[in-house]
């Protein structure tokens, strides 16, 4: 549907009823959630119209009616999601100094983690769809000293504090990578329920769009869509397709079986033609271990030399000549990552 077709009124005072492509919309004006949550487009498709269709007719009658969702878009300002990390941050006891940038494509966060070595870490947030649900993924962690907890279980850590504080509505684990929202029933039955209609079908809906730039987040929720292009960043296209190969080793992680997701991953990223995925869980899992320090050094090697822009394989060798005191290695490590 393109934006000349939008079921959207024209108009910014009232419901308007309109046919696009053989289908009757109610389109309805932007609705503010709460400030910085804005419902910029919202429309109701009607089922079962028959042609001749008197457009003339009010939307006012379709409010005791059935109806399905049609579009939902919703846009989260900068500003109410800098003021929602101020108020996630004392329930992630692990992390502290929480601030968040915004890039095109993703969200940038940095911290520190609260443990004795006070380690600065960053990661990043991308957001996908996964049929109605939004998808949040967190990747490219990165530890810039070191830590004897390992980079990989941020992404769980942020998932269980997210569950547990309700600051998120119906946020759902998905392994040590991130969540999944179930936001679009709530919005939905906002934006019909305060204009007097009934709350909408949304058996059909799916994430259509899920947008991040400096401005914010917009997503969009379409009837029978198809999910969002598939996004130009190689690392997380690695984390998605990882994520779902390496599943069990995955939950592993997010339970805090550690022990038991590292012999898992030796045995899926120890070889020089494993997946990439699987060799920087490992990496990330063996650079707390002082004992596992030449092990680390020789996968770190096997994948700088298939990927040079692996990130994991520069810090993970970093830390370890830190550890050693080869300290002039390994501020040229940290130096390379920075480039």
């Amino acid at each position: 549907m393109t934006e000349a077709q939008s079921p959207s009124p024209a108009r910014h005072d009232a419901p308007e009823l309109r046919i696009i492509d053989r289908r009757a919309y109610i389109g309805f004006p932007p609705l503010e959630v709460e400030p910085g949550v804005l419902i910029t487009e919202f429309a109701l498709l009607v089922p079962e119209i028959a042609f001749p269709f008197d457009i003339s007719a009010a939307p006012l009658r379709f409010q005791r009616r059935n109806l399905e969702l049609g579009v939902l878009e919703v846009s989260v300002t900068s500003d109410f999601l800098e003021r929602g990390i101020r108020r996630f941050a004392p329930h992630l006891p692990e992390l502290d100094q929480l601030s968040i940038h915004f890039r095109n494509g993703h969200l940038e966060v940095a911290g520190r983690l609260t443990g004795a070595t006070r380690t600065p870490v960053t990661f990043k947030i991308a957001l996908d769809g996964e049929g109605d649900l939004v998808r949040a993924f967190l990747y490219d962690t990165r530890l810039y000293a070191y830590s004897p907890l390992p980079a990989v279980v941020i992404g769980p850590l942020v998932a269980d504090a997210l569950t547990a504080t309700g600051i998120l509505p119906r946020v759902e684990r998905r392994g040590a990578t991130g969540f999944a929202l179930r936001i679009l029933p709530a919005l939905a039955e906002r934006a019909a329920v305060a204009r007097g209609y009934k709350v909408p079908i949304v058996d059909q809906a799916r994430v259509s769009e899920a947008r991040i730039d400096a401005s914010g987040i917009k997503l969009r929720f379409s009837s029978g869509a198809l999910p969002p292009p598939a996004p130009p960043d190689e690392e997380l296209l690695l984390t998605i397709e990882g994520a779902r190969a390496f599943a069990g080793a995955e939950e592993l992680i997010a339970t805090n079986h550690l022990d038991e997701a590292r012999a898992a991953y030796l045995i899926a990223g120890a070889n020089g033609d494993s997946h990439p995925f699987a060799v920087e869980r490992l990496l990330a899992l063996l650079a707390p271990d002082p004992q596992a320090a030449e092990l680390t050094l020789d996968i770190a090697a096997s994948l700088a030399h298939r990927r040079p822009k692996s990130a994991t394989a520069i810090w993970s060798e970093a830390l370890v000549r830190l550890q050693r005191g080869e300290d002039a290695r390994g501020a040229e490590r940290f130096l390379a990552l920075a480039m």
